[in-house]
């Protein structure tokens, strides 16, 4: 009985044991799970850190990227935008030295216009001094269905020999216009044409034009008043000038109130008005300058000509030269057409790589300079 007794108690303590064991273990697991879980969960939440970190950073460098664009894009301005703001400055500028009422405000801006008028003008004043002496020659030859009246020009007369300055040459339908340096110049051209060519070719000294100018910010009821040229030369005073030396041409639209008005004067009427910078119409003191009109070509982005008188099949893009509108052009690249032409015509080296409307354009500037050649500065 004795020994049954102990064999339970013995039982009793293995099952005690056991019990307690299998408590240990089960504590044991789940600290193990516990400490898992946290480790799980701080690793869970430094992903999270990190994942909000780099958003953050990329957040920032975002804003960083768009800052320097903006900055890009505010810098990026067209030279067509710049002269229109510089032109629209100088309007201003006229406007505020009429309105003002400060003769301090009134003194910097007249010394700020005055250094810009000079400026300008000295340099207007070099290039009309050259285009003054330039004398225009028209020479056609007397065979219509010859169109090579250069070379024949070039194999006739040697301009070394017979000290001729020709600026320029301008191919025409059936012939040439040639720029002289000087009157000179065209003297010896014309003798010697007509001394080694004879009844070959016709020559004749083309008529310069008289001087353009526009008057700009006119308000629309004063230019549709009857007398506009008397009311001019009147409220201004202009002394020993008449209606012979003025008269106008056209006019186009500045804003809904305003009217640009073109008109046509003699050289020395032109001088005075540039040495003034402006006329009075009625209530206004609007600024003037020269004006000359550049008839350009938007099918095929050439000069002398309009649209509807093209002759050319194609159209010719003024950004890229491509055959197709600019409205649809796509090219990353400019390339003038014009310049193109003239290099492959006349072997010239101009450089392409800009818009036809380009007003550095060096097709352009020849365009420009051969019209100023045709109007009598003086």
């Amino acid at each position: 009985m004795t020994r049954r007794k102990k064999k339970d108690e013995e039982e009793q303590q293995e099952d005690k044991d056991e019990s307690y064991l299998s408590k240990n273990n089960a504590n044991t697991t789940i600290e193990q799970e516990v400490q898992y879980l946290k480790k799980l969960l701080e690793t869970k939440n430094e992903i999270i850190l990190d994942k909000e970190r780099y958003i953050n950073q990329l957040v920032n460098e975002n804003r960083r990227l768009q800052e320097h664009y903006e900055l890009i894009i505010s810098s990026i301005v067209d030279k067509e935008t710049i002269i229109t703001s510089l032109g629209k400055i100088n309007e201003r500028v006229e406007k505020i030295e009429a309105t003002t009422s400060y003769t301090r405000c009134n003194d910097v801006i007249k010394s700020y216009s005055g250094a810009v008028k000079e400026s300008k003008k000295s340099r207007d004043e070099k290039i009309v001094d050259k285009i003054n002496n330039t004398q225009n020659l028209m020479i056609k030859s007397t065979n219509k269905s010859n169109s090579n009246v250069l070379e024949d020009l070039k194999k006739s007369i040697d301009p070394a020999k017979s000290n001729i300055c020709v600026n320029s040459v301008r191919r025409v339908n059936n012939g040439i216009i040639l720029s002289c340096e000087n009157e000179a110049s065209l003297s010896k051209l014309m003798a010697s044409i007509q001394g080694e060519l004879g009844a070959n070719f016709t020559v004749n000294e083309i008529k310069k034009y008289r001087p353009r100018m526009v008057i700009n910010n006119v308000e629309c009821a004063y230019t549709k008043s009857e007398g506009l040229i008397e009311k001019i030369l009147s409220q201004n005073e202009f002394g020993i000038f008449s209606s012979d030396d003025i008269k106008t041409v056209t006019t186009f639209r500045c804003s809904e109130s305003t009217l640009n008005v073109v008109i046509e004067v003699s050289p020395k009427f032109r001088k005075t008005l540039l040495d003034r910078g402006h006329i009075y119409m009625g209530w206004q003191r609007c600024p003037v300058r020269d004006y000359v009109r550049i008839v350009r070509c938007y099918k095929y982005s050439g000069f002398g000509h309009m649209e509807k008188n093209c002759i050319h099949s194609k159209v010719s893009c003024p950004l890229c030269a491509g055959d197709h509108l600019e409205k649809n052009c796509k090219s990353a690249f400019k390339n003038c057409s014009n310049c193109v032409n003239h290099n492959s015509k006349f072997n010239t080296q101009f450089d392409t790589s800009h818009s036809s409307k380009d007003l550095d354009c060096p097709t352009y500037k020849k365009h420009v300079t051969y019209l100023k050649s045709r109007i009598e500065y003086e």
